[in-house]
């Protein structure tokens, strides 16, 4: 294990106003399984694609994320970062920017740009529940390389034994800076289009400079005992023919009829018991 000298560990997330639930989730699940500090970096930003417009978060939602993280880690941090602009300058004129995919997985590739979340930086989509200490795969040993990863379970399958999942990402960021692989990755893919756009990217760019982490640190598909992020990305089951299981831990009643009403159920309730008081308090529907 590669020891870090910071007390904080830097956790970056992305996205808009209509994610607040998977982040409050993560927040939860996050501070109440980790000892160190949070220094938590929330990109966000509003613009409009030929799809749909984007809305940054509210800051009557950074403040409650804010609260939530610190009532079990009172030492932790929120900072949240406009990416809009960088958004817009990268990718507006791409066609990755109008693909089904959120473009806010996209602002994670301008890490590099913020010389404030240090030179290692973890990064986590907001479908997980953090079932861990995020220490483990904060001080992973990286050998060397500039991102840790973990296999996707679907594309390691289809598209190369070593092709990788990007809903958690352990980042080199001082690494990055120097080999430009950010840089390289936003070019590739303002030129090209694929069906997955930066998660594809990463591993095409980044090819032979991934460490490969333990499934443990991105548990896709089931939660095992030792799972410290168990990520519920789109999943199929074969069953009568392939059949679409996925759900997310927000969506209540498909989530407890697919995973059982005590999967994450302390976390779930306290996220739920969070979310109605916020929305009361604020007005929201």
């Amino acid at each position: 294990m590669q020891e870090t000298s910071d007390t904080s560990i830097p956790l970056l997330v992305c996205g808009d106003r209509h994610c607040l639930d998977g982040l409050i989730i993560l927040l939860i699940s996050a501070s109440k399984q980790t000892k160190r500090p949070l220094r938590v970096f929330l990109m966000t930003g509003s613009f409009q694609t030929k799809r749909k417009q984007y809305q940054a978060f509210r800051p009557d939602q950074i403040a409650f994320a804010q609260s939530v993280l610190q009532e079990h880690s009172p030492l932790s941090t929120l900072t949240c970062l406009d990416e809009t602009k960088e958004l817009n300058d990268g990718f507006a004129s791409s066609s990755v920017y109008n693909s089904k995919f959120s473009p806010y997985a996209l602002m994670r590739l301008f890490t590099d740009c913020h010389p404030e979340m240090g030179d290692r930086v973890l990064y986590l989509d907001l479908d997980v529940v953090v079932t861990g200490d995020l220490e483990q795969i904060y001080s992973s040993d990286l050998h060397g390389r500039s991102l840790g990863m973990v296999k996707d379970e679907v594309g390691s399958h289809w598209l190369g034994k070593n092709y990788c999942n990007s809903g958690v990402l352990l980042m080199d960021t001082a690494k990055i800076r120097e080999n430009h692989g950010f840089e390289k990755t936003r070019d590739h893919l303002a030129h090209r289009f694929y069906f997955m756009p930066d998660q594809t990217a990463i591993n095409r760019v980044f090819k032979g400079d991934i460490a490969l982490l333990s499934p443990r640190f991105n548990d896709q598909h089931y939660l095992h005992p030792d799972t410290v992020v168990r990520h519920y990305c789109k999943w199929y089951r074969l069953k009568s023919g392939w059949r679409d299981v996925t759900a997310k831990p927000w969506n209540q009643a498909r989530f407890e009829k697919i995973y059982g009403p005590k999967t994450h159920q302390e976390v779930l309730e306290e996220y739920r018991a969070k979310m109605a008081m916020f929305l009361k308090e604020s007005g929201s529907k």
